[in-house]
């Protein structure tokens, strides 16, 4: 508990200056990255970017390759970023710097901005996939000759929720569900039960996203993203659906509460932060909210990693346990893809 203290004591001292810190940062990350050889422009995505900034953001930073960047130009521009975070941890409480991984090369912002490509085609690539979600409403901050970045931006924001490109993805989240189901099945006839449920959890996570697509929005926030998705599913009259996920992630009332008592402190803390982090910038949230949004991220980041523990409820995994929850899940995304063109549910199966 000492540690959670001392790091809250860092935040206080960083919330009541958060803005200017947060505009400080940025400004120096952005030349940072945007010094890197091979980097030919630099979007602010995110939620800075988007000018919805909150204490706790991140500053996501896509980037557009030159024409002869090498193959190692992403691990280079990640390991930078991931310096400059640790920087700013030595004294204060650190800003995440993420870039690296999402990027754009030159070809692909030059012909999409001559027309030569669509930005759909650009959804069955993972990289572009996410890169194109980031940008979206984001801000060109560094140009060069080898890339129209401030072209490219508006590009990726008029294009982001174009039919064509909703559609190409959802198609892409289906059959990426339909690859885990399958994997699923394979882990459950060898006996690899912490694999099956790894598989059966991110078969339901992609639910959310699914939906925010539907209804007009990103997959944005993923640490405050589940509230904000009941949120949007009661203006969209889902409510029903967001229900049946509450209960599928063990996520009613009684289970957030009996599951945060548990928490290791990496979960506890993020809690103490971003609670009081929401309501600086005037979200209407309780502690209740935030700790289900919290365990909801955390719980992926988690189990992915192969993590036990009797927070995440898989300390004593059963076949029959997983087959259920595979069920619960199958029917859930069957009422979600019956209200899909042909294009898109077709694509679904669980078989």
């Amino acid at each position: 508990m000492s540690s959670i203290l001392f790091r809250t004591d860092l935040f206080q001292a960083h919330l009541e200056n958060w803005e200017l810190i947060l505009q400080e940062r940025t400004v120096e990350a952005i030349e940072r990255i945007a010094s890197v050889p091979g980097v030919a422009g630099v979007i602010l995505g995110g939620s800075v970017g988007r000018g919805m900034a909150w204490p706790i953001s991140d500053i996501d930073l896509i980037y557009i390759t030159t024409r002869v960047a090498d193959d190692s130009l992403p691990k280079r521009v990640d390991e930078l970023a991931l310096s400059i975070t640790r920087e700013w941890a030595r004294d204060t409480w650190p800003t995440s710097v993420d870039a690296g991984r999402l990027h754009f090369t030159a070809d692909e912002a030059d012909d999409l901005i001559k027309g030569k490509r669509h930005l759909d085609e650009l959804m069955a690539n993972e990289r572009t996939f996410h890169a194109t979600d980031k940008s979206h409403l984001g801000q060109s901050v560094h140009a060069s000759e080898d890339c129209d970045t401030p072209a490219f931006v508006v590009l990726l924001s008029d294009g982001r929720f174009d039919p064509s490109v909703v559609r190409a993805r959802q198609i892409e989240r289906v059959r990426r569900v339909t690859s885990l189901a399958q994997r699923v099945q394979s882990h459950l006839e060898a006996g690899s039960l912490i694999e099956a449920g790894i598989s059966i959890q991110e078969l339901a996570r992609v639910i959310i996203p699914y939906l925010k697509e539907r209804w007009g929005h990103g997959d944005r926030s993923f640490g405050r993203a589940f509230t904000r998705f009941c949120v949007l599913a009661h203006e969209h009259q889902e409510v029903g659906i967001a229900n049946r996920l509450i209960r599928l992630f063990s996520l009613t009332a009684d289970e957030v509460e009996a599951r945060y008592a548990k928490a290791p402190a990496n979960v506890v803390e993020r809690h103490i932060t971003s609670y009081p982090s929401r309501l600086a910038v005037g979200e209407e949230i309780t502690e209740l909210d935030d700790k289900r949004d919290v365990l909801y991220a955390y719980t992926w980041y988690a189990v992915r990693t192969g993590e036990i523990g009797s927070w995440l409820l898989n300390e004593d995994l059963h076949k029959s346990q997983l087959k259920l929850s595979l069920d619960q899940t199958a029917s859930i995304w069957a009422e979600v893809v019956s209200k899909e063109p042909d294009c898109v549910s077709s694509e679904l199966t669980f078989a």
